[in-house]
């Protein structure tokens, strides 16, 4: 009786805890739903004005840079936010290849040195349904989430299939609009540029959104540096630590199943070509494919990675 109660309390405590994360995850959504509003408010009002050049087609340029920073960020976010990660569909697979599978799930989990073979199986014992390869189980949301990479407090949402695009995108045009308005705040004021029919105290504001700025830029550029490596290895954040760990099929070192090559994970991730590859900061379509089936490296292409130091070579 000791065991149960002490095991409903920990059910209870768990439940509490994903209750309070999911609502702080709601306390920042809103926060930066109101933080996009004010910074666009504070550039038309106030920056724009003091910055604004007097030659025609510099002001266009400068006008136009903003207001297609300013899409990106906020279609990105919203996008971000709202776009379900996707879930494995229903009926994969018939009710008699589910019932086996559940059958062989039990089978392996009965004997405690299989945990390495239970891994395996592509079946999760919550939702109780198939789980496709690179799905994990995700306890925020109760669900499993095709080519899941992590849960972003930032947006309240699972980050997976559906809208991992729509997440690095979002904080590229967020580093993109720092670097724009560090560049004009730093101009006006270092420079004296669009300054000088206003007063002193109006000059502090610009400091601020200077020193802001370059917060950002360093804070954010590290995660999306770290998430640019993990789509041009073909790679989630689940996957990247569990490459880590060494691959015992494999003497020579550890492999990246879905990695086909920089230039083509590229394209797979962002859905643009070879020619046209900087397409990418205007592609606001929903990702291709079902989020179910990946073309593996090692059996399509016939290489694998072996680390030699610091450093991979296909062979």
């Amino acid at each position: 009786m000791n065991q149960k109660k002490q095991q409903e309390k920990l059910i209870f405590f768990d439940k509490a805890a994903f209750l309070l994360f999911k609502l702080f995850s709601l306390v920042l959504v809103l926060i930066s739903f109101i933080l996009i509003v004010v910074i666009i408010y504070f550039y038309f009002t106030f920056m724009l004005p003091m910055t604004a050049s007097e030659n025609i087609i510099i002001f266009t340029i400068q006008t136009t840079s903003a207001i297609w920073i300013i899409w990106g960020i906020s279609y990105n976010y919203v996008k971000a936010v709202f776009t379900k990660p996707g879930y494995p569909p229903p009926n994969l697979i018939t009710k008699e290849e589910l019932k086996q599978l559940k059958k062989r799930y039990k089978l392996i989990k009965s004997n405690p040195h299989n945990s390495r073979a239970l891994k395996k199986i592509p079946y999760c014992p919550i939702c109780k349904n198939f789980k496709p390869e690179r799905t994990h189980h995700d306890a925020l949301s109760g669900k499993c989430v095709l080519r899941m990479d992590h849960f972003c407090p930032w947006i309240n949402n699972t980050v997976g299939y559906k809208n991992h695009k729509f997440f690095i995108l979002f904080m590229v045009y967020l580093i993109l609009g720092c670097i724009y308005a560090a560049i004009l705040s730093s101009s006006a004021f270092f420079f004296d540029i669009g300054l000088s029919d206003h007063p002193v105290d109006h000059q502090g504001p610009l400091i601020f959104v200077f020193i802001t700025c370059l917060v950002v830029i360093i804070g954010v550029s590290f995660l999306v540096g770290f998430h640019f490596y993990l789509l041009l290895t073909n790679q989630t954040t689940i996957e990247f630590y569990q490459n880590q760990l060494p691959n015992p099929k494999s003497k020579k070192g550890k492999i990246r199943k879905f990695d086909l090559g920089k230039r083509k994970n590229f394209d797979q991730f962002f859905g643009t070509t070879n020619q046209y590859w900087f397409k990418f900061l205007f592609n606001f379509e929903n990702p291709k494919g079902d989020g179910i089936h990946f073309i593996k490296a090692e059996k399509n292409l016939n290489y694998r990675y072996l680390n030699i130091g610091d450093s991979n070579v296909i062979i």
